[in-house]
């Protein structure tokens, strides 16, 4: 059975420079030289994300009375690297173990999960998921468990996250929509690291490009900067320890 595409553009007969300009009109991008070396002023002020202040409070009074935390992600690569994150980040605060559950198969955040196995936690961070629908976490409110909510799926209108949960998400009043899981997740601990005067997102900002381009989101907000910056420093430490390993051979 033939498909039948879309074509936007027929590049056909056409230079490698003239297929570069074609896709950068298509998208819109004018400033091609901010594109491809995007600088700091890229990056959207932290606390543009709602409710970020009231999630590191949240998390900064777990660490200071040795709370015990839970952190639930998503199995793609955007949630894998969400949970990484977050996980990294605070095993530099708490010398116990932050407990690490993952959804199986089609499960997302925590419909169809049994509650039971959160019950013994303080805190439960979630990230890269959302529920369609509060019922599951009223319930595990109830039971006493606090929860932060890290995301950037679609929100439906007039569901009642607030009043069960810490929420912060990039599709609530923030101007990059594009920001995924991994990249909300990446901005809390940068914010965090504002709060204790440490710069340790630094180290993880590899996981959250990771992550957004896995989900194929826009990077060239937020995170380009910084990626950037990481990727150059990866790619000197290979060379490094390439070149000290032909020198022993």
């Amino acid at each position: 059975m033939m498909t039948n595409y879309n074509i936007k553009n027929d590049c056909r007969g056409m230079y490698e420079e003239e297929i570069f300009n074609t896709i950068l009109e298509e998208r819109g991008i004018n400033n091609i030289d901010k594109f491809l070396e995007p600088t700091e002023d890229a990056l959207l002020p932290l606390e543009d994300l709602v409710n970020i202040d009231k999630a590191a409070d949240r998390v900064i009074e777990a660490i200071k009375n040795e709370e015990s935390v839970a952190i639930l992600w998503d199995t793609d690569t955007d949630g894998t690297t969400s949970g990484a994150i977050m996980t990294r980040y605070l095993q530099h605060f708490i010398s116990y173990p932050v407990v690490p559950f993952i959804d199986e198969g089609k499960m997302h955040g925590l419909k169809g999960q049994n509650l039971d196995k959160f019950k013994s936690f303080d805190l439960l961070i979630i990230v890269d998921s959302l529920d369609k629908n509060e019922k599951q976490y009223k319930k595990l409110f109830e039971m006493g468990v606090d929860i932060i909510i890290l995301d950037h799926h679609a929100i439906k209108p007039n569901i009642p996250y607030d009043e069960y949960t810490i929420f912060v998400s990039s599709q609530r009043f923030y101007d990059n929509s594009q920001l995924s899981g991994a990249g909300v997740v990446w901005k809390f601990c940068k914010y965090l690291d504002e709060c204790f005067e440490t710069d340790y997102a630094d180290e993880l900002i590899d996981l959250a490009a990771c992550g957004i381009v896995a989900d194929m989101m826009d990077a060239l907000m937020d995170t380009a900067k910084k990626s950037d910056e990481k990727s150059g420093e990866l790619w000197e430490k290979y060379l490094k320890e390439k070149n000290e390993k032909k020198q022993e051979e």
